[in-house]
């Protein structure tokens, strides 16, 4: 008989949360462990083998060990490490999601996965041999600063008003040097004369009548000359610029103003 696989649980992950991590390691350590883990070439954890070759400076496995769990799945961290303590099983870190409290925006999520991505990459091309093709960049990354007095109320049933700041560091990161194709300089001016023809000829395309009434009904819904507003919302169903959007208005209200 099969069995069913578990259901993968979400355990929240709170500005709170970030604060107790951030009194205990600084940034850097957390994000070069999570680097040094979602490098690791086998499935399983060797949690000595990690430690023993860790750049963030943690060498005892149980505490490797035990700020990946607090990151994975939110558990606690144990006050004091024995170094006669056992390790303790991962089984149960394909079952939990972390899930970020209050929930942030796609914008920032996508800029989130972009700055992972580098990081992930920057560790694989590190290991290699140094060559002409890769260079070394600083990566700027807001962490948030809390005032210490937050945590003391993590656990307290009060709600409390998180008071918190952001402070950038500099993680390093390694990444490929883009290279610019060879191309001649007659070939560039005649890229360059294309180009700038196109440009002049280029029409804008003229507003249909489905546009008018979108326009309209924007307007009224967000108020008029809320452009820049409009164009970033996802039920903005209009696709064009600000100015595209006032001067199409000022077109409206003429032709409303002589109808009348």
């Amino acid at each position: 008989m099969s069995r069913e696989p578990k259901k993968q649980s979400k355990v929240p992950f709170s500005e709170k949360d970030a604060a107790a991590l951030l009194q205990r390691y600084d940034a850097r350590t957390v994000l070069t462990l999570l680097q040094e883990l979602a490098n690791y070439p086998h499935s399983k954890f060797d949690w000595n083998e990690l430690a023993a070759k860790t750049s963030t400076g943690i060498s005892d496995a149980r505490e490797y060990q035990m700020l990946w769990r607090n990151l994975a799945y939110g558990h606690s961290f144990t006050e004091n490490f024995d170094n006669d303590a056992q390790l303790m099983d991962d089984d149960s870190d394909l079952e939990c999601e972390r899930e970020a409290l209050p929930r942030i925006n796609k914008e920032t999520a996508a800029e989130v996965s972009a700055c992972v991505q580098v990081m992930i990459t920057s560790f694989k091309l590190s290991e290699s041999t140094p060559t002409s093709l890769v260079i070394q960049a600083p990566l700027t990354i807001n962490v948030p600063a809390c005032d210490s007095s937050t945590i003391a109320n993590k656990e307290s049933s009060q709600p409390s008003n998180l008071s918190t700041q952001e402070t950038s560091i500099i993680f390093p990161v390694t990444v490929k040097r883009q290279t610019l194709p060879n191309v001649s300089s007659r070939a560039m001016e005649a890229n360059s004369s294309v180009s700038g023809n196109t440009s002049i000829k280029k029409k804008r395309a003229a507003w249909s009548e489905e546009e008018d009434m979108q326009l309209r009904a924007a307007v009224q819904r967000w108020g008029e000359g809320n452009w820049a507003n409009m164009v970033k919302r996802e039920d903005f169903p209009i696709k064009r610029s600000t100015s595209q959007l006032s001067k199409r208005w000022s077109t409206l209200r003429k032709k409303d103003d002589g109808a009348n």
